[in-house]
């Protein structure tokens, strides 16, 4: 799991600039300090690990506080193409083990997720395992409904989180989004 704490904390910053007129966050001296050159290291980083790592480096980013920069994430995933347009629907994971994230946003408010999905190209055995290690010490609850298992995770941005055959889904509690 990606949590070193000088590659991750630009996904929780937002900057006081951002929605501002005259300003905007590349003003922001503490913006700058936390994305550069951390946020490519990072979003690099998630390119080329295991799966096993990238599944929970994005469960570990959602369980404590939204990212509100998760944005990059899914920039990062879409393949570049000649004329520097990014491809929408890819992923350039190094492992080609993922099918490409499917990240829903609220209609109405930008830049609220409302959830991602990350689809295997393989079943994963060992999900379970790594859905629990990352969620070791938080209060969470394990059902299971038909042929899939929900965790619900008790003061989270996490509301619940589903996992499948093939996929798992994390779905976001809106009234955990700090402003």
């Amino acid at each position: 799991m990606i949590t070193n704490k000088r590659l991750t904390d630009w996904l929780f910053y937002r900057s006081p600039f951002k929605d501002t007129l005259d300003k905007g966050e590349y003003t922001d001296p503490k913006y700058i300090e936390l994305n550069f050159p951390h946020r490519k290291e990072f979003c690099d980083e998630l390119k080329r690990c295991s799966l096993k790592e990238f599944v929970s480096t994005l469960i570990w980013i959602f369980k404590d506080k939204y990212p509100f920069e998760y944005r990059y994430i899914e920039i990062f995933q879409l393949v570049e193409e000649s004329d520097g347009m990014l491809k929408q629907n890819t992923n350039n994971r190094e492992l080609k083990d993922i099918f490409p994230l499917e990240f829903i946003e609220d209609s109405e408010v930008f830049g609220y997720l409302l959830s991602l999905k990350i689809k295997f190209k393989e079943t994963q055995p060992l999900l379970l395992n790594w859905v629990e290690e990352v969620f070791a010490g938080a209060n969470f609850k394990k059902e299971q409904n038909g042929n899939v298992i929900i965790y619900s995770i008790e003061n989270s941005p996490i509301e619940t989180l589903e996992v499948y055959n093939n996929y798992i889904q994390i779905n976001i509690n809106q009234e955990k989004i700090d402003e």
